[in-house]
């Protein structure tokens, strides 16, 4: 399995209440993607703010590529070279 691939699926989905606004949401959890996947967590004073999603957007894809590549080596199958740009 690839890296990114093992990191997705530790990475969590949780259901949660903003504290300051109570507004629900769908999402990742800043403080516990921190533990997975630093580089997609941005920092004021030291402490975790928030998300960055370029870096989770660009591991999604990496996961994509990597579930492409292992699946078609268990079809037999050499995976479509990716376009140069």
């Amino acid at each position: 399995m690839g890296v990114a691939l093992d990191i997705i699926k530790k990475l969590e989905i949780k259901e949660f209440d903003w504290k300051a606004s109570g507004e629900h949401e769908i999402g990742l959890i800043a403080e516990e993607v921190e533990k997975i996947y630093p580089e997609a967590v941005w920092y004021k004073d030291g402490q975790v703010e928030g998300l960055k999603c370029l870096p989770l957007i660009a591991l999604a894809i990496k996961a994509i590529q990597e579930m492409r590549s292992e699946q078609s080596e268990k079809n037999g199958k050499a995976a479509p070279r990716e376009p140069n740009r």
